[in-house]
């Protein structure tokens, strides 16, 4: 974990978009507002929240607290079809020899085709198909005659090696002849192998991705199967402001396709920048949520309708005799996807303190404390991946235990089923870890595992974790795999019900786990859904 201390400005440019957009969203959360617990503002495009654990800290003491962001960009926040902003889209499709195992390039000509015929007239789209040749099969053009398109996308046959950098990088030129602002400019990357022709070295392939974004452009990237490098398909979108999926299965890759465009199309919050001047009064900040550094002036990307996102932060705090605390002043910008205007705000953030040390400890807010832990229990889990990657299961495991025995001791003390879902969580991986000798076993464990960490560097954790109220890909997932097992009978429309709650717990009774209803690691590992 690093620790940023403040002189004035925070320290270094190349973080995580995540950060700078949570941070963002602080801003919005303070805005017109001096509640000491909870802040909260409603913008045009987005709905924030931000909690304390120790909302009242104690007076002329150092303390340390944290800060939770929750944000969330409403349904109605998004204008509908007729109005939303139009799509300047690249499909970048690998090509190579390995697409043609199981079907792969099958597969994914069906999903290009798919993601085509899901545009209209006003979008434009480009089809950049790549191996150790790069070819522009579809300029960057209006969709207008989509049946043309397929028929260029049905003559692909897969061939040679894997220039990857190159192929990304041309769909970034397609989408920047015809770039505008006010256009949701987007490049999908899909491989199946290891970048081994054109750039290859992972710091260069991110400083050509970041040279993008700068430009306007986002990068998503889709990794294929057990062969690619799901470190640098997951820099690729973390860097380029985008998205990273792991399809298992190439029929899987056209609901992938959907889902990208789906979330593109629903952009409600664009072009986010952030600014942060630390006061005297913040002496270091701690970023738990994400594995980066914290800049003083980043562009960090996108939202979309129906996002939530949570980010902690911990801060130590300086003591003061003062009844409140400065703790300094954000500054962030972004544009409004459905009106193109930019927004921009400057508050200040601050904190109260009390005498009172029953008072200070009757103010605690259990819910971010909760979250606080899981944070930080993803960050201990992501360095044992990271050791078991590396040959080290020594230590993976030794990490692992550890972690487990935090993570048991805190559920009890605060009887939280997060907290209970995530003990689950680790005793399951921790079983997979061991078994997986193959070399198939151990790249599928280390792809759906990192994920999941991926998922929740902002609070997702639908990874491991469903239950009533949930919505999206996951719970489709759910319902396919509990009606292939004869459990479930309704809609595949990614709802988590009270229906769906009830054939959960009918399928937990059958394979022996412990009936709530909640679809958790046990029972999405029984149908192999983690």
């Amino acid at each position: 974990m690093q620790t940023l201390k403040f002189d004035g400005r925070l320290a270094r440019a190349g973080f995580l978009a995540a950060l700078g957009f949570a941070l963002m969203l602080v801003v919005g959360a303070f805005a017109g507002k001096a509640k000491a617990e909870v802040d909260a503002l409603d913008t045009a495009a987005l709905d924030t929240k931000v909690s304390y654990d120790q909302p009242l800290i104690k007076r002329s003491e150092s303390t340390t607290i944290h800060l939770m962001i929750e944000v969330h960009s409403p349904r109605e926040a998004w204008p509908g079809t007729q109005d939303r902003p139009p799509v300047n889209l690249a499909l970048v499709l690998d090509r190579s020899g390995s697409m043609e195992d199981k079907g792969k390039l099958e597969y994914a000509k069906r999903a290009a085709k798919l993601m085509v015929d899901l545009l209209d007239p006003r979008d434009r789209v480009a089809i950049v198909e790549y191996d150790d040749r790069i070819n522009v099969l579809w300029p960057s053009a209006p969709v207008e005659n989509a049946r043309e398109i397929h028929r260029r996308i049905d003559g692909l046959t897969s061939r040679g090696s894997t220039n990857l950098t190159g192929g990304m990088m041309r769909g970034v030129d397609e989408v920047l002849k015809h770039f505008d602002r006010s256009e949701l400019n987007r490049v999908v990357l899909l491989s199946d192998g290891l970048a081994n022709q054109g750039i290859t070295d992972p710091y260069d392939i991110a400083r050509e991705v970041r040279g993008a974004r700068r430009d306007g452009v986002r990068i998503s990237s889709i990794g294929l199967g057990l062969d690619y490098d799901e470190n640098l398909m997951q820099a690729i979108a973390e860097n380029g402001a985008g998205n990273y999926h792991y399809v298992e299965h190439p029929s899987q890759i056209a609901r992938i396709f959907e889902e990208e465009l789906s979330t593109l199309v629903r952009t409600t919050a664009r072009d986010i920048k952030l600014r942060l001047n630390g006061s005297g009064a913040i002496t270091s900040i701690d970023v738990i949520s994400l594995e980066s550094d914290t800049p003083d002036n980043v562009s960090v990307g996108d939202m979309f309708a129906g996002e939530t996102q949570r980010i902690m932060l911990k801060v130590d705090v300086a003591g003061t005799d003062a009844a409140s605390i400065a703790l300094g002043d954000l500054e962030m910008a972004y544009t409004d996807a459905r009106s193109g205007k930019e927004q921009t705000t400057v508050v200040p953030l601050t904190l109260k303190t009390s005498t009172d040390a029953a008072a200070v400890k009757k103010a605690r807010n259990e819910d971010v404390v909760v979250e606080a832990a899981l944070f930080d229990a993803e960050r201990t889990q992501l360095a044992a991946v990271a050791a078991y990657e590396a040959g080290d299961t020594a230590r993976a495991d030794g990490l692992l235990e550890e972690l487990s025995a935090r993570v048991e001791t805190q559920a009890a003390d605060m009887d939280d089923g997060r907290l209970s879902a995530k003990l689950e969580a680790l005793t399951v991986e921790r079983e997979q870890m061991s078994v997986a000798g193959a070399p198939a076993e151990r790249s599928a464990y280390l792809k759906s595992s990192k994920q999941r960490l991926y998922q929740a560097k902002s609070g997702k954790r639908a990874g491991y974790q469903l239950q009533v109220g949930d919505e999206g890909l996951e719970v489709e997932r759910l319902q396919t795999a509990l009606t292939n097992k004869g459990f479930w009978s309704g809609p595949i429309d990614g709802k988590y019900t009270d229906d769906l709650e009830e054939a959960v717990d009918e399928f937990q009774a059958a394979e022996g786990i412990k009936q709530d209803g909640v679809a958790g690691p046990s029972t999405l590992q029984n149908l192999g859904l983690y």
